[in-house]
């Protein structure tokens, strides 16, 4: 499974701002610590404050905290904000059927290390 750069980013960011979530952080000190284009970090900042995830701090020293559950909330919980969920449209012969389960069962492999995985579990791993 190949995430969208606007994945990586947000699971950049959620990790960052997981680890402290009392202090602030910047943008640009993300951007700057993962290699990240401002600009496209800033999009995806947007999207996870809309979902709640994240807060935008303003004034001198401000900047974004993270204000999920890091108990609860799980890396699918990230990824599913910026990946796209597919709907099949294939003819429905037998083959395509059998082909769609196949798929179908290939994905949820792929997404099952990001629905086992919360935001603490991840920052236990990275030693935060």
């Amino acid at each position: 499974m190949r995430l969208q750069k606007a994945t990586r980013c947000a699971l950049f960011a959620v990790a960052e701002l997981a680890a402290e979530p009392a202090r602030p952080i910047s943008a640009g000190e993300i951007a700057a610590k993962y290699g990240l284009s401002l600009n496209h970090l800033a999009k995806v900042l947007t999207e996870l404050t809309r979902s709640g995830l994240i807060e935008a701090v303003r004034g001198a020293g401000g900047g974004y905290r993270f204000v999920g559950d890091a108990h609860r909330t799980t890396l699918m919980d990230v990824v599913a904000l910026f990946e796209p969920v597919e709907s099949d449209d294939a003819p429905q012969t037998k083959e395509a059927v059998a082909l769609t389960r196949m798929l179908v069962s290939m994905e949820g492999r792929a997404r099952a290390p990001f629905l086992a995985m919360t935001v603490e579990e991840m920052l236990k791993l990275s030693g935060r």
